[in-house]
């Protein structure tokens, strides 16, 4: 689990009322776009319908869709909102209310949700695509995988994946190097797979799908004596905290996390097996209702249900449950499906 954070101190709240929102009409102006209030519509000034995000894994996707979509994220990088986004993660960080308790999964829904409305705004025909790491589990080290991969196509200058690394750990090749982090660092550090943590397997996943109980999705991490619940090492917010490890570098910590652009899609993924397990097991009602008893012995009233959500002042935890989000926002393209003997399907 992630549980370390570099010195560093929060700033003030930036306010940005037009990520707040939970349908396409709502977001429609800030695409530069006109509605007819309907709660779906949004029009482009040059005719285009927007549609629902539809997020697939980023294997998936063709060379177009991976270079628009790197090169939105270096746009955003360009314009500011890459380093807001990066920002917020680190400072809510400095809390202990969104990690260690039931308010991770719904605070980091809504930041990805805000991410992918930045990121749309560049490009409307993009999604947060997701990185579903049980793939990288199978190979030998992961850092044998695609993903880690700089350039394929230089004349085309179409990116391939996330880079590579030189000897010290900088990421040296690839869309996002050079990529100035909010520590002044000329590059991102990454040390994939040199920390005995393998990426999530689909043993993790299958792990949290089969429970039946919303506190053994939002789990406690951290109870106190009192709490009536036990620490679960196999709950999703540690599989995906041994994710951040199995990256390394800028990933294993909480407050440097958000600086490698890997940390979005990896959290579009932990989302997903989130909406799987809200679909399996529960039906409208309980996907916007429950959520872990408030329980002082067992999480700090921060991540409390109607606690409000750090950097959020306009939302409370229990936002994070709305249905909105699946049924206006975004959905997703399902996991890929393949073994050592067959192919994926993709590109």
């Amino acid at each position: 689990m992630i549980n370390e954070i570099s010195e560093g101190r929060a700033s003030d709240v930036i306010s940005r009322p037009e990520l707040e929102c939970f349908s396409q009409s709502c977001v429609c102006s800030y695409y530069g776009g006109k509605t007819n209030g309907s709660i779906n519509d949004c029009t482009l000034l040059n005719g285009q319908k927007v549609q629902k995000a539809y997020r697939k894994e980023i294997r998936m996707l063709t060379d177009e869709e991976r270079n628009n979509f790197f090169n939105a994220i270096k746009e955003m990088k360009k314009n500011g909102d890459y380093d807001y986004f990066a920002a917020v993660h680190r400072d809510a960080s400095y809390t202990n209310c969104i990690h260690g308790g039931p308010a991770f999964l719904v605070w980091h829904r809504e930041l990805t949700k805000r991410f992918e409305i930045m990121l749309r705004k560049v490009n409307t025909s993009l999604s947060l695509f997701y990185w579903d790491p049980t793939l990288e589990n199978r190979l030998n080290n992961p850092r044998d995988s695609i993903l880690f991969t700089d350039q394929v196509k230089a004349r085309q200058k179409t990116w391939a994946f996330f880079g590579t690394t030189n000897s010290k750990g900088s990421v040296v090749t690839g869309p996002f190097s050079p990529w100035k982090t909010l520590e002044g660092n000329e590059n991102i550090s990454r040390d994939v797979g040199n920390n005995d943590n393998k990426c999530a397997s689909e043993y993790d996943i299958n792990y949290t799908l089969s429970k039946t109980k919303i506190v053994e999705v939002l789990a406690y991490l951290y109870p106190e004596n009192g709490c009536p619940y036990d620490v679960d090492f196999e709950c999703l917010e540690y599989v995906h905290g041994g994710v951040h490890k199995c990256i390394g570098g800028d990933m294993a910590y909480l407050d440097t996390s958000a600086n490698d652009p890997i940390f979005p899609v990896l959290h579009s993924f932990v989302d997903l097996v989130f909406e799987q397990w809200r679909q399996k097991h529960q039906n409208r009602t309980q996907r916007a209702n429950d959520y872990p008893k408030d329980l002082p012995a067992c999480s700090p009233s921060c991540q409390f249900k109607n606690a409000t959500m750090p950097q959020f002042p306009t939302l409370h935890n229990w936002d994070g449950l709305r249905n909105e989000y699946t049924y206006n926002m975004y959905e997703y393209a399902p996991r890929p499906i393949c073994n050592a003997t067959t192919e994926c399907g993709s590109k």
